[in-house]
């Protein structure tokens, strides 16, 4: 408590006297806590906004590699054959209709059937794609996909129906 002491009239007394505010010591106190907080706040909204874009990144990528699989699936199992062309193989399916896969100049994988139509599949990340006739009845793609900083390789081995 801080007193004071009061003349009046040729009188002393004491006076109780009352603080109003702060002192410039709590306010720096109270600045420096605040200060620490959000910075706390900041550094932990940017560690979310990263893994929430990262998540994004490899959710895309699994979605990829799904509807790939399930393509590259679909075409090997109604093929009667599989031979190997440049850059990739041929299915041979019956009626003499055929379906090439192979890769082109830009990384992307080209399903081009003997009826004129063409779908290509990419990913940004993707990179070294190379799709082989492993025998009469498998074919394979392998490729790398990068993800956070890193590449990571993937493989399919695909058999046609009947096949081993």
């Amino acid at each position: 408590m801080n007193y004071k002491l009061r003349t009046n009239n040729g009188q002393s007394s004491i006076v109780n006297r009352q603080s109003h505010g702060f002192t410039l010591t709590e306010l720096l106190i109270a600045l420096m806590v605040g200060s620490i907080v959000l910075a706390a706040a900041a550094a932990m909204a940017s560690a979310m906004s990263n893994g929430k874009a990262a998540t994004e990144r490899m959710s895309r990528s699994a979605a990829y590699l799904s509807q790939l699989g399930m393509r590259l699936s679909d075409a090997a199992m109604r093929a009667e054959s599989i031979t190997a062309r440049a850059g990739g193989v041929e299915l041979g399916y019956a009626g003499g209709q055929t379906l090439a896969i192979y890769t082109d100049d830009t990384k992307r994988i080209v399903f081009e059937d003997s009826g004129g139509g063409t779908a290509y599949y990419s990913e940004p990340s993707q990179a070294n794609v190379v799709i082989t006739a492993v025998s009469a009845d498998r074919m394979s793609a392998a490729f790398d996909l990068v993800e956070n900083g890193q590449s990571q390789t993937y493989r399919m081995t695909i058999a046609k129906r009947g096949g081993t």
